[in-house]
C-alpha cells in the first residue's frame, strides 16, 4: 500500500490584540462565514473577581463557540468552516505563509 500526504491551503489570520485588529478580525469572520453561519466579535479584557479575562475575539457557530486569545490563529479552511490553533499549535502543524 503507497503513503500519501495531504497539504491543505488555507487562509489564517493571527489575533494581535488591540480594539482595531480584534474588530478587523471579527468582521473577515463575519464576512466570510455566511455559509456556515459563523459570526464573531471583539471582546476587551475585563476583570472578573480577582482574574483578569484577556481581550479576545469570540467565535460561535450553532454547534461551536470558542474565543481567540492574543497571539492564537482564526483559520478559514477550504470547505468553508474555521478553526481556532495556539500559535505553539499552528506552527506545529506545519503551517508556512505561501
Amino acid at each position: 500500500m503507497g503513503t500519501f500526504q495531504r497539504t491543505e491551503t488555507v487562509d489564517a489570520r493571527q489575533f494581535t490584540g488591540g480594539l482595531e485588529n480584534g474588530t478587523n478580525l471579527a468582521l473577515w469572520v463575519n464576512s466570510q462565514g455566511q455559509l456556515t453561519e459563523t459570526r464573531a466579535e471583539y471582546h476587551d479584557a475585563i476583570k472578573i473577581g480577582s482574574r483578569t479575562l484577556g481581550e479576545r475575539v469570540r467565535i460561535r457557530t450553532y454547534n461551536w463557540r470558542e474565543s481567540a486569545f492574543v497571539g492564537d490563529w482564526v483559520i478559514l479552511k477550504q470547505d468553508g468552516s474555521f478553526a481556532h490553533m495556539s500559535d505553539q499549535e499552528f506552527l506545529e502543524a506545519g503551517y508556512s505563509q505561501v
